[in-house]
Order: structure tokens, then sequence, then C-alpha cells
């Protein structure tokens, strides 16, 4: 087995990224300094509410603007059955259910206190969950003509189209602006976001 280089065989470039390196990961140009209790809070309040939050309120944001189109459609066609509405709603709750779902385990489910949070362990609770997530948006699916009487397969596609939306509405959502930023100073930032 061969051995390492001695540190004196090591390149005088590198021998200057390695020690660089070495103060990087100890902090020796920017030491950590912990938020205060005021400055915790602005940064809150700059960066809003977490991503995740964004896409489940825009989703069913969505979804009840689509029911609602649906009645008015309805109530314009007056068709008597209410098949139109059914339908857009079914498909809706084929995208918003299984997110909120999932949103709720990725949060902790039901073991939310005896977890910790480790890489692996969130990946593979990432994955698990995505895959319930799928399992049981098919499952919707599958049982939408047993459930929903009078089935429109197009009503059904136009819900879950608006609602899987929400995503982009989530992305383009404006974030709220630092209202205090000029009054507390966060971390060396100038603006406070």
């Amino acid at each position: 087995m061969p051995k390492p280089p001695s540190v004196a065989a090591v390149p005088a470039g590198a021998a200057h990224w390695r020690r660089w390196d070495e103060e990087q990961d100890q902090g020796a140009d920017s030491p950590f300094k912990p938020l205060s209790p005021q400055q915790a809070q602005a940064w809150r309040v700059c960066h809003g509410e977490p991503w995740i939050q964004r896409v489940l309120w825009a989703q069913s944001a969505l979804a009840a603007v689509a029911i609602a189109v649906a009645w008015v459609i309805q109530a314009w066609v007056e068709v008597g059955s209410s098949f139109i509405v059914g339908s857009v709603a079914w498909g809706a709750a084929c995208a918003a259910l299984p997110s909120w779902m999932m949103a709720w385990g990725l949060r902790g489910g039901v073991w939310a206190r005896q977890r910790q949070a480790r890489p692996r362990e969130a990946l593979l609770r990432w994955l698990v969950w995505e895959g319930a997530k799928v399992l049981l948006a098919l499952a919707m699916l599958a049982a939408a003509p047993r459930v929903v009487p009078d089935l429109s397969w197009l009503g059904l596609l136009a819900g879950l189209v608006v609602v899987l939306k929400g995503y982009a509405v989530a992305a383009l959502w404006p974030r709220r602006r630092c209202a205090i930023a000029s009054t507390i100073k966060i971390a060396g930032t100038t603006d406070g976001c």
C-alpha cells in the first residue's frame, strides 16, 4: 500500500490553499454572531413564510377558485346534476390533499418529537412521503368514477391542473418586504433582508 505524501512533499500552492481552507472552516475572517431576538424577528418578517406553506395555501386558494368557477358555469348552463362541480372538486382534491398529507408527514406527523434531523433520515423521510403522496393521488384518481356520480373527466382534469399550478403561483407570490429593516440591522447586512 503506498504511503501518503509527507507535508514537505506537498507543493507550496497546495499548502496555501489548504491553509486558506482551514481558516475558512474555522471562520477566521467572519466569526459567527448569533442574532438577538429582535434581529431574529426582523429576519422572519423579511423572509416570510416557508416555501411549502406558500405552495399549500396557493393550492388551496386555487382549488376554491376552480370550484367557484365550476359552480358558476354549472349554474349558467343550468344542468340538473352537479357533475361539473363534483368533478372539479375531486380533481382539485386529488392534487391538494396528497400535498397536505406530505407536508404533515415531513413536518413530523405523529412522531415529531422523537425525531432528530439527520441528512440520510431526512432524505429517506422525503422519499417515503413523496411516494405516499403519489400513491394517494393515483388511488384518488382511480376511485373517481366510483366516488363522483356522472363524472366529467374534463372537469376532473381541469381541477387537477389548476391546483397543480399552485407551485407557479407560490413562486410568483410577492414576498413581504422588511418593514423594520431600517431600524434593525441583521448580522452585518445593510438592508436587514
